[in-house]
């Protein structure tokens, strides 16, 4: 049986994690830490908290985690915030070169090489006017 998540009431959900068992829920009145929780029997259960860096706080474009104990926070410039939940140290990507402005970022996710997927949207022209296409961008570790 699916177990409700932990809601406050009336609160927007900015962004949200989902792995298994476990979830990273950012809540727009909260835009500098994600509350994080397992999944027990009895339901859900809060398992601890993420400080969201200021510079992001507010303009998060999505969560994932990359395997049980790093959670990867994407902001919508293409930054992205590897956050280690068993305690290694953060690691922070840049944007990719040549990215500034150009696209909309709006997820990321590990690469198997140890360096990052990227999904975003970017502006192109065509015979009929302006459209958002949708682009994977990959740079490595």
């Amino acid at each position: 049986e699916a177990q409700r998540l932990p809601m406050p009431k009336d609160a927007a959900l900015s962004a949200a994690g989902l792995s298994d068992g476990q979830v990273a829920l950012l809540f727009e009145h909260m835009p500098h830490s994600a509350v994080l929780y397992k999944v027990a029997p009895e339901g859900w259960s809060p398992s601890g908290e993420v400080h969201i860096p200021p510079h992001i706080a507010g303009d998060v474009a999505g969560m994932t985690f990359a395997g049980p104990d790093v959670l990867l926070i994407a902001g919508r410039g293409g930054e992205v915030h590897r956050r280690h939940l068993a305690g290694g140290p953060a690691m922070f990507h840049e944007a990719p070169a040549g990215a500034t402005g150009a696209f909309d970022f709006r997820a990321a996710c590990a690469a198997g090489n140890g360096g990052l997927l990227r999904l975003a949207l970017r502006r192109s022209s065509g015979p009929s006017g302006a459209a958002w296409a949708p682009q994977l961008v990959a740079t490595e570790a």
